[in-house]
């Protein structure tokens, strides 16, 4: 195998790899809906579990459950766009390596690959 064989082989094997990651990142993000909802409903029974005098509203309850399930997603959801972010900064640079190598190669060595 030849320089510039070896360096497409070894920048497809690199997205190929990070593929598999991105798509085990996205299986960690991919139920942040029901973490969320998971989350208000958690709130709310911990609130309505709770002793109190009988002067509390339940609806305010409800409306705090609410704002943490809201709390929970929204965080959930901006760690995922960072990861996936940087994710993409990190495939820039696992791939620029050795492309940038491939060019660095003496052009004169270069030699004609056949199909056959």
């Amino acid at each position: 195998m030849g320089t510039q064989e070896l360096h497409i082989y070894t920048a497809k094997e690199t997205i190929k790899a990070f593929q598999i990651g991105i798509d085990r990142l996205a299986n960690v993000f991919s139920t942040i809906e029901q973490e969320a909802q998971t989350a208000a409903d958690e709130h709310w029974e911990k609130s309505m579990s709770t002793p109190s005098s009988g002067d509390l509203d339940p609806g305010d309850f409800a409306d705090q459950a609410i704002e943490h399930g809201a709390e929970v997603y929204e965080s959930l959801y901006t760690a995922r766009r960072e990861y996936f972010s940087l994710s993409a900064v990190g495939l820039y640079h696992l791939w620029e390596r050795p492309v940038r190598e491939l060019f660095e190669v003496d052009p004169y060595s270069w030699t004609l690959v056949s199909d056959s």
